[in-house]
């Protein structure tokens, strides 16, 4: 099984600020994850709806804030959310993804910040499990109205990105499979910020686990009592020395005799001898 990008949203949603309600094409899969990159023009808190739970989280001064959400394991049928912070210039972009089968819990998170330059890196506190999906939010502030033009990390695939002209940008990515090892993404916008608080940026891996009860159920399975082979052949001759009679399909009958092991098959309409 591998992770699966099932739909994303069309483009950034934007707000001036209070609420900001984000889309997706369509409604959600039971069972799949949902993921929401958000970037606000403050360093005001953001809440979301029922359901979601805030990720990574990091701010810049007070001009620049990058934060993400996430819906694990949802109950289907969500085709939007909305997220509200007391901030400016707020954007945001959500995805739905799947592994298949199983439970989705998160692994690791970080974040990271820079200045008035043209990247920003976001690193792991902790280490990434091979397999992982890892999914990145960055956002950069300028005083000057940016219109940038993003590059992809390498390994990396664009979520969604803003590219008109304004001084608050949003950039998302997601990667996998990821191998075992703390995870560090760049982004780069190729565009100077102006501000020595430009730049936030948030990253999180997510993991698959095994449910509980689908283990149980493997277990009864494996805990089935071995036969040794000499019982088991030991059982098979005295079957075979007395004779065992059983019904099949049509009402006919089945006789096993002992040593010549002729056995007659007899139904309705055929007959059939074995010798």
């Amino acid at each position: 099984m591998a992770w699966s990008l099932l739909q994303k949203t069309a483009a950034p949603a934007t707000s001036a600020s209070g609420s900001l309600p984000v889309t997706l094409p369509g409604g959600s899969t039971s069972g799949t994850l949902l993921v929401c990159c958000l970037a606000s023009n403050s360093n005001a808190a953001w809440s979301g709806p029922a359901g979601w739970v805030q990720g990574p989280d990091t701010s810049n001064g007070t001009v620049n804030q990058a934060t993400i959400f996430y819906y694990l394991n949802n109950p289907g049928s969500i085709s939007s959310a909305t997220f509200t912070n007391a901030g400016s210039a707020l954007k945001g972009e959500m995805a739905e993804f799947s592994f298949g089968q199983g439970l989705t819990e998160v692994n690791a998170s970080g974040a990271g910040t820079a200045g008035a330059v043209a990247t920003c890196s976001a690193t792991t506190t902790t280490q990434a499990a091979a397999g992982d999906l890892g999914v990145c939010c960055f956002s950069e502030h300028s005083n000057a109205n940016l219109s940038p033009t993003w590059v992809d990390p390498s390994g990396w695939a664009q979520l969604g990105a803003s590219t008109a002209a304004a001084a608050n940008q949003i950039y998302s990515a997601y990667s996998t499979p990821l191998v075992t090892g703390t995870l560090s993404v760049t982004a780069n916008s190729q565009a100077a910020s102006a501000v020595a608080t430009g730049w936030t940026g948030t990253v999180v891996t997510f993991t698959v686990v095994v449910p509980t009860a689908a283990l149980a159920g493997q277990g009864s399975l494996l805990a089935v009592p071995s036969i040794a082979p000499a019982a088991l052949l030991a059982g098979l001759g005295a079957m075979l020395a007395v004779g065992i009679t059983n019904r099949v399909p049509g009402g006919g009958r089945t006789v096993i005799t002992g040593p010549a092991q002729s056995t007659t098959v007899t139904g309705p309409a055929q007959s059939a001898t074995v010798s």
